[in-house]
């Protein structure tokens, strides 16, 4: 009987110790870190994305991303391509006639915010995206046209990017531990992104 309570409290104080190793291990956090190349493979997948903004189909694709040490946020840039409407077509008698011409244009845009974690999700965002430069590539294009393809870009840019995890965490990396921590500190550092997540005190 005797060698059986040591037994069970030799158990107890192993149990213990590694809840109090877990619950320490929780409180240091988590540091996960990041390359470009990491984050732009993550977001490749969910492009191209088309939407419809004023008329226009607005479709964004090849996200690049770019880590700015000096501001510690994520710049993104980003290929996009605006569609006009397709012309009106109606017939008088035999006679076919069009109205308005339907164009492509060309452009990138450079989206610049910090990084937001959700903890149910495991996903990092970017948060408070802002348009930092839109460029056309038709530089012929009217003045008016070309004011609607920026409007249209830096609409659906920002939506999109305020609304879309740039980087996910694997099966691996969560679970219990990562769904209680929440996001202490972004730092960039050797070209990487440094994100720390800590238990909340």
């Amino acid at each position: 009987m005797k060698k059986v309570r040591q037994i069970f409290a030799l158990l107890l104080l192993l149990i213990a110790a590694g809840g109090t190793y877990l619950y320490t291990q929780m409180k240091s956090g988590l540091t996960i870190k990041l390359s470009e190349s990491q984050i732009n493979t993550a977001m490749a997948k969910k492009f191209p994305l088309e939407k419809e903004y004023l008329l226009l189909n607005v479709t964004l694709d090849q996200p690049q991303v770019s880590l700015n040490p000096e501001l510690d946020r994520l710049e993104v840039n980003i290929s996009a391509q605006v569609k006009t409407p397709k012309p009106l077509a109606f017939a008088i008698g035999n006679k076919e006639i069009g109205i308005g011409k339907e164009t492509r244009n060309q452009a990138f845009a450079r989206i610049a915010g910090t990084i937001d974690y959700n903890p149910e999700s495991g996903s990092f965002y970017l948060k408070d995206a802002e348009i930092v430069e839109v460029e056309l590539n038709e530089p012929e294009a009217p003045g008016e046209l070309q004011e609607k393809i920026r409007t249209a870009i830096s609409f659906v840019a920002k939506q999109v990017m305020n609304r879309m995890p740039v980087y996910e965490l694997d099966e691996t990396q969560r679970g219990t531990k990562t769904a209680r921590l929440l996001l202490e500190e972004i730092q960039i550092e050797d070209g990487k992104l440094l994100i720390h997540l800590k238990l909340p005190d």
